[in-house]
């Protein structure tokens, strides 16, 4: 599935409302910082591709990954358009939706 960034944010913000889990809130919140931030001129353009692959892991997973992925682009000077996601889906193939 692929979402560009701000539509993403704007589905977890629904969720944020009904108080869901913790990185769901940390990922809003380093959000608004990195928004905030005004791009370099020599920055970079990217996606974040978000995966998680069985029952070890849970969708939250996926909101984590996001951030560290916004955390990273900060670093690197890139300005993220969007977001891949699969959930659910195994590493071990090339067939996954998202990928």
């Amino acid at each position: 599935m692929y979402m560009t960034l701000p539509k993403y944010i704007e589905s977890l913000q629904a969720l944020q409302h009904e108080g869901k889990d913790q990185k769901i809130r940390d990922l809003l919140e380093y959000y608004d910082r990195y928004t905030s931030r005004t791009p370099p001129e020599n920055a970079s353009y990217g996606v974040i591709y978000a995966r998680y692959s069985s029952h070890n892991q849970r969708d939250e997973s996926i909101e984590g990954q996001v951030r560290d992925g916004l955390e990273y682009a900060t670093r690197s000077n890139i300005i993220v358009l969007g977001i891949y996601m699969d959930r659910a889906q195994t590493g071990t193939s090339d067939q996954r939706p998202g990928f």
